[in-house]
């Protein structure tokens, strides 16, 4: 895996959770997923030569009459941004080397059998993906007689199209490996601030702290690297995401905590904070008069609610204009 958004989103066995609810019902209705657990990827060949599979799964089945307790799933994941022809090939590579250090290190179910293996390709580009899904397919004909003993694999592949629904389908509403798939896959700067709120709306759970902090370190790099300028537009929105989705929560504390010791000078102090910290967002949205002005507007303004909502108005409007003239409509509201 080469994308650093995939290897910090990924990582986290709660992303990987709802990456897995993504496939189709009939393949994973069986499995429990409290067993994920991530293996190596990387596998050594002949020559001390490394493999390296993108994110080989082990995940365990629901208790069943006639399953041994001990079988598991061996999920092959690949993460693919442009379509790779010989695919079925790789992961073929891939999973007999997973499944050879299986082998190894004793890790093999009932009977010393192999773990039934899974390979899926999440395709993040933006054309549809067009390769083979088998090695018969890239495979030459020949004579029907030697067809039993050639080597065959087929992937599933979750590309555009089936992400395209993203609030719809089993597994789908409210699902982050599918917000952060449409987030990747987006084509259009300007649609970048609208699909990072989706993503970060959904990870605004003290569960998920860990997994906000390492997509907001790689996501605007990303974003520079593929839409130049527009990187700027999406650390602004990571700014903002960041603080109203915990403004009034941290309020709420500071403000119990300085009315209990009598500190109403520090509570003021929160508070110009935050104006200062909505005025340099809408600097570097918009322009300096534009974050003067909105300074102004805000002066009187002692609510978190307030704040976070003023926060969110920078993301969404298109011109600092548009932005005063929001907040001047509501601020009768608020105040």
């Amino acid at each position: 895996m080469d994308d650093p958004i995939d290897s910090a989103a990924f990582a986290h066995p709660g992303m990987m959770r709802d990456l897995v609810r993504l496939l189709p019902d009939r393949l994973t209705k069986d499995l429990d997923l409290r067993t994920l657990r991530r293996l190596p990827s990387a596998n050594v060949g002949k020559g001390s030569k490394r493999r390296l599979a993108d994110m080989p799964i082990s995940l365990g089945f629901r208790p069943s009459a006639g399953r041994p307790p001990q079988s598991r799933l061996l999920l092959m994941l690949e993460f693919q941004s442009t379509v790779e022809r010989h695919m079925a090939l790789r992961l073929e590579t891939y999973a007999a080397l997973t499944r050879q250090d299986l082998v190894k290190r004793g890790l093999l179910g009932s009977g010393r059998r192999l773990p039934q293996t899974l390979c899926v390709v999440v395709y993040t580009g933006r054309q549809r993906w067009t390769a083979p899904l088998s090695l018969g397919e890239v495979t030459e004909p020949g004579s029907e007689a030697r067809l039993p003993w050639q080597p065959e694999l087929r992937y599933l592949v979750l590309d555009g199209e089936f992400v395209g629904e993203q609030d719809s389908g089993r597994g789908r509403r409210g699902n982050r490996a599918l917000a952060l798939i449409a987030l990747q896959r987006c084509a259009k700067a300007a649609d970048l601030p609208g699909r990072v709120r989706t993503l970060f709306d959904l990870l605004r759970g003290p569960a998920d702290a860990a997994l906000r902090r390492d997509l907001r370190d790689v996501l605007g790099g990303m974003v520079a690297a593929r839409f130049g300028g527009a990187g700027a537009d999406v650390r602004l929105a990571l700014d903002l995401m960041e603080e109203p989705m915990g403004l009034a929560t941290r309020f709420d504390e500071w403000e119990a905590e300085f009315l209990q010791e009598g500190r109403a000078a520090g509570l003021e102090e929160g508070w110009a904070a935050e104006r200062s910290l909505l005025r340099r967002l809408a600097a570097r949205r918009f322009d300096a008069a534009t974050a003067e002005a909105l300074f102004g507007m805000l002066a009187e303004v002692r609510d978190a609610e307030r704040f976070a909502e003023v926060g969110e108005f920078i993301v969404d409007c298109a011109t600092g204009g548009e932005l005063l003239n929001l907040v001047r409509q509501t601020n009768g509201e608020c105040e």
